[in-house]
């Protein structure tokens, strides 16, 4: 049987930056905040849970749904006027699960999606990975790092 994460729609979970990516985008000192949107399972019955991801310091973790939203979104791939934002975490045990290091905030279901986004289609999605077998760091620190190098984050005042 497929482990299947208890995650509610709005759960949010903060991580620290802890790499050298992190720094070189500017990211040390900073939290990557994942909030879940929706989930879907894959064929092999495996549950992935669908997340907006955005970036807040450290010492500003948001309370309400209206400061988590006043964060923005990562942008993480572009198309011609839209922009994805959706992203995929999957998770194979519990164990796999505490590797990822996240700590949940809260839960904010109606912090909002930026105007500008594609379709999303969910098994289409960017999945972002856990640690790799010898190492302490996560792969999604890189990505995160690499799509805000990229793409920057959307904020509510773009419309």
């Amino acid at each position: 049987m497929a482990y299947h994460a208890d995650w509610k729609i709005g759960d949010t979970f903060v991580h620290p930056f802890l790499q050298d990516s992190a720094k070189k985008a500017g990211l040390l000192g900073m939290l990557a905040l994942f909030r879940k949107v929706g989930e879907y399972e894959d064929r092999s019955g495996r549950l992935i849970q669908l997340v907006y991801v955005t970036l807040c310091p450290e010492d500003a973790i948001p309370q309400t749904e209206a400061e988590l939203a006043s964060l923005g979104l990562l942008r993480v791939m572009e198309h011609g006027e839209k922009w994805d934002y959706l992203c995929q975490i999957c998770f194979k045990s519990k164990k796999d699960e505490e590797s990822w290091g996240l700590n949940r905030i809260g839960c904010f279901p109606y912090a909002g999606s930026p105007p500008d986004a594609a379709e999303e289609i969910p098994d289409l999605s960017m999945p972002l990975f856990g640690r790799r077998k010898n190492t302490d760091v996560p792969g999604f620190e890189n990505q995160i790092s690499l799509f805000f190098r990229q793409h920057g984050i959307w904020k509510p005042t773009e419309r």
